[in-house]
């Protein structure tokens, strides 16, 4: 019994380390790219499906874009969801725009 108890307590020891433990997080996010803790309305998730499928071409998910998400309904029923590691847009009044690396 001592041996199995050893195996599990190990066992989960591993799966924190591997997972973290809940709520620890390793770097602050970056400014603009955490999406407030409730979920977005269901609505503008079926909404967007149902014009994916209707339309036959992928639709953003407005509600679920940040600043590094991108959240797309496809046509075929699924979701495509691309998280990047660093800003690659900025909001500019209601819209989403690409980052501009240029410097000038």
């Amino acid at each position: 019994m001592r041996a199995f108890r050893a195996l599990v307590v190990g066992a989960l020891a591993v799966a924190v380390v591997v997972t973290g433990a809940p709520g620890a997080s390793a770097a602050p996010p970056a400014a603009g790219s955490v999406r407030p803790a409730t979920q977005p309305a269901p609505a503008a998730t079926t909404d967007a499906v149902a014009t994916a499928v209707a339309t036959g071409k992928p639709v953003v998910v407005d509600d679920l874009t940040t600043s590094t998400e991108l959240t797309t309904a496809l046509p075929d029923g699924r979701m495509r969801r691309e998280v990047s590691t660093r800003p690659v847009r900025v909001q500019q009044g209601e819209a989403w725009v690409p980052v501009d690396t240029d410097h000038v």
